[in-house]
């Protein structure tokens, strides 16, 4: 997102809505002392139960309407955009994100942690996948990469309400064969 602010963006705009990505709607992101008990522990639960049906690979809505609230946002990278909604996050990633790598897996059993609101997934790979169909304008290459990824999202009223995304898509894009930074 750098390179797209800096107005040296090396590959074309994707699908969502590209623009400064804004902290927690709540403005309380910055925690100084950890949280205690149980709104840590409904945070952490309610993540790892949303994962659920993504490893798995359930298909169509993969029941996420019982994990985000119906106007959530989905901040996502440059070159993917930011989303609201379940039909937006559908459109404009996961859809296209499992056509490109449907076999994807956690690679290292990435950590997850939750702090009162707050929990992220995190790792550097956490992601292993064959690049097998279009992604973002690049055609499938056949290669196996590894992604790194961290994901944090805010639960409210027992429903995931935000979530931003971190795709390094510079490391991504060098293992598919092209240098973002060569092209800027």
């Amino acid at each position: 997102d750098l390179m797209r602010q800096a107005g040296v963006a090396p590959w074309p705009a994707g699908p969502g809505i590209e623009g400064l990505v804004p902290g927690p709607a709540t403005r309380d992101g910055v925690r100084l002392a950890p949280s205690q008990g149980e709104d840590t522990a409904q945070t952490f639960e309610l993540v790892m139960a949303m994962l659920g049906p993504l490893f798995e690979r359930e298909r169509v809505t993969m029941g996420m309407e019982r994990f985000w609230s119906p106007d959530m946002m989905w901040y996502g990278p440059a070159l993917i955009g930011s989303t609201r909604g379940l039909d937006g996050f559908f459109r404009d990633h996961q859809t296209p994100w499992m056509s490109a790598f449907p076999d994807w897996q956690d690679a290292l059993g990435a950590p997850h942690f939750a702090d009162g609101p707050y929990a992220c997934y995190a790792g550097w790979p956490s992601i292993r996948a064959t690049h097998a169909g279009p992604f973002l304008g690049l055609d499938p290459t056949g290669h196996t990469v590894d992604i790194r990824v961290m994901d944090w999202w805010r639960r409210e009223d027992g429903l995931l309400a935000e979530n931003w995304v971190l795709l390094d898509l510079p490391d991504l894009f060098l293992q598919l064969g092209v240098d973002l930074f060569a092209r800027m």
